[in-house]
């Protein structure tokens, strides 16, 4: 998710809606340091944005996440930890993959797309409808 939006131009508009904070696996803010040479955590510091690299897991959280693997088995590790980290933290969870936005819709987690994400810019009056329009033809010819 994080990478479409920084494709994109508009990956600013995730760290306006969310001012309380993100949780980012720290295997995604590699991944988007190596490819983009995107440096989250400096970003978010820079902007002041509070924000948690973490994968300080209790033995339970990594049953969980054994749980979903077994389900899902094409999930990612940072696919898996997100949805644990929403649950845990209470949040929504950004992903742009199917399947981690079944899991969270199945275990009662908040969950959002791109469509989503760029819906509640809108009307958060932080773009217009045509900018959101323009923003999610790249999501929805990938998808």
């Amino acid at each position: 998710m994080l990478a479409d939006f920084h494709e994109c131009g508009c990956l600013a508009l995730i760290w306006q809606l969310f001012p309380g904070g993100v949780w980012i696996d720290p295997y995604v803010c590699e991944e988007l340091k190596a490819k983009y040479s995107l440096d989250v955590q400096h970003a978010l510091a820079h902007l002041q944005l509070p924000y948690t690299f973490t994968n300080d897991y209790e033995p339970q959280h990594y049953a969980e996440m054994q749980e979903i693997k077994t389900r899902r088995r094409a999930l990612k590790h940072a696919d898996i930890s997100c949805v644990i980290q929403a649950r845990l933290q209470q949040a929504t969870c950004l992903s742009a993959d199917n399947a981690v936005c079944k899991t969270c819709q199945e275990r009662g987690i908040k969950v959002s797309q791109h469509g989503g994400i760029l819906e509640e810019a809108v009307n958060r009056n932080l773009i217009s409808k045509a900018q959101a329009r323009l923003f999610f033809r790249p999501f929805s010819t990938s998808a």
